[in-house]
């Protein structure tokens, strides 16, 4: 299945996108108290609850697979989307990151 940038932009919003950067740096399960401790180093302010509710999202729509208490991983929909949010083209890739994802890629 290929996504396509209109459908990111139509199915996310930037706190999906800044929870999928997030479990992208990882490789095993990720608990929702560690995403949040995460998101919270680049100054991004979500409880455990909130990233609990967009991860059953992202579940729904198979971007994640949701491991009960234990936390989540990505899926391959979700690193595709992943890639695709952040590098959408070459010639915008300054603004279009800045808006997209206000995570540093660093």
């Amino acid at each position: 299945m290929q996504v396509q940038q209109s459908e990111v932009s139509q199915e996310m919003n930037k706190t999906m996108l800044a929870i999928l950067k997030t479990l992208d740096g990882h490789s095993d399960i990720v608990g929702s108290r560690e995403i949040a401790k995460q998101l919270q180093l680049h100054g991004i302010d979500l409880t455990e609850r909130t990233v609990r509710y967009h991860l059953k999202i992202m579940d729904e729509r198979g971007y994640t697979e949701v491991f009960g208490k234990k936390g989540a991983r990505l899926q391959r929909r979700g690193k595709k989307s992943s890639v695709i949010a952040l590098y959408p083209r070459k010639s915008a890739l300054s603004s279009a990151r800045s808006r997209l994802f206000p995570i540093s890629l660093n």
